[in-house]
């Protein structure tokens, strides 16, 4: 009944967030910069622990390649390539 009246009036139950939201969003941004978590740990205070809780998950870098400017043209290749079955230089 009484976690009833909690979620109704949308109440914290528990221990409250100590994580200052400026120190949070500056981590967050030291983040993006590329810096490492132990080097924002040493820079803001923030406990390692409550950085990985409190911050999102960072977004993987694509494994698929990607076409460049200077990569050749695929469709070249197979244009100067004798089809399957005829003998092959």
């Amino acid at each position: 009944m009484a976690q009833l009246a909690v979620v109704q009036l949308a109440l914290r139950v528990g221990r409250p967030v100590v994580v200052d939201p400026a120190k949070l969003a500056w981590a967050g941004h030291l983040r993006d910069a590329g810096h490492t978590i132990a080097e924002i740990v040493t820079t803001t205070g923030i406990a390692r622990t409550s950085l990985y809780r409190h911050l999102p998950p960072r977004l993987p870098d694509p494994v698929t390649a990607g076409v460049t400017a200077d990569a050749p043209d695929r469709d070249e290749d197979k244009a100067t390539m004798p089809p399957r079955g005829e003998d092959r230089p």
